[in-house]
């Protein structure tokens, strides 16, 4: 790995990514092995704004390629195209951070160097800003040409996370219409989480007053909190089942 002879500012940058960004939805699907995989416009969706504003930007180049014939236990032949690929990962402050990631793409016809880009450019992502996506390249499998089975995610607990703790007098507030907040509000109205859905994970995570603004935490909760309601509508059931209870209250 190679760096500039500073990287004060880039680490910084990197570490308020991580912080803003949570796990990533598997939306790609492999219906011969079947299997969910995470893509690389999941990936670049869940970075780019977050990279944007906290001055980051990656440029990749090709320093090797190899290309091999290969034939499975069935006789099908395909070719495996190897690519070694150099990340640099620039800060606008002029510091940047180089690494080398191969990826490997096995195809048919001449579609193998796009593969194997594909794969090295979201190995880097994943391992760059540590994104959780649930896939394990070291699991077992029979099949050494099939991809390992993955594993239903673990459904999120029905119980709320607990609520954010008291905010730290030096910690950061953001504004309703700071580009942090704005962009989880954005997620809501994207996937169709309205505005009593909104006020109800509010509650739940102890944000009394979010019009006026949001704390760093609050806003990892928050982010937090939509991530487990995108994937198992948690708080949907959880809201459900309270309207249900208060109007069995006033019937009764």
């Amino acid at each position: 790995m190679q760096t500039s002879e500073s990287i004060t500012n880039i680490v910084h940058a990197i570490h308020a990514v991580m912080g803003e960004c949570g796990y990533v939805r598997k939306t790609g699907r492999n219906t011969f092995h079947q299997y969910n995989y995470v893509t690389e416009k999941d990936l670049i969706e869940n970075l780019r704004d977050h990279m944007l504003e906290n001055g980051l930007l990656y440029i990749p180049s090709v320093i090797k390629e190899e290309i091999h014939r290969r034939e499975n236990d069935k006789g099908k032949k395909f070719l495996v195209t190897s690519l070694t690929v150099e990340y640099t990962l620039y800060h606008t402050s002029g510091e940047f951070i180089k690494s080398v990631i191969v990826g490997h793409g096995e195809d048919e016809g001449d579609k193998g160097a796009y593969k194997a880009m594909t794969g090295a450019t979201k190995y880097f992502l994943h391992k760059a800003f540590m994104i959780a996506t649930g896939d394990d390249p070291e699991r077992d499998t029979g099949d050494s040409n099939a991809p390992a089975a993955v594993k239903p995610a673990a459904k999120a607990p029905a119980k709320a996370p607990a609520k954010a703790p008291a905010k730290p007098k030096e910690e950061t507030l953001y504004a309703i219409d700071s580009s942090q907040v704005q962009n989880q509000l954005k997620r809501c109205a994207d996937h169709g989480i309205n505005s009593e859905l909104r006020k109800f994970i509010c509650f739940e995570l102890d944000i009394a007053s979010p019009e006026k603004g949001f704390t760093a935490s609050q806003i990892k909760s928050f982010k937090e909190a939509i991530d487990i309601e995108l994937a198992d509508a948690t708080y949907s059931k959880s809201l459900a089942k309270t309207l249900a209870a208060e109007g069995a209250q006033n019937n009764g």
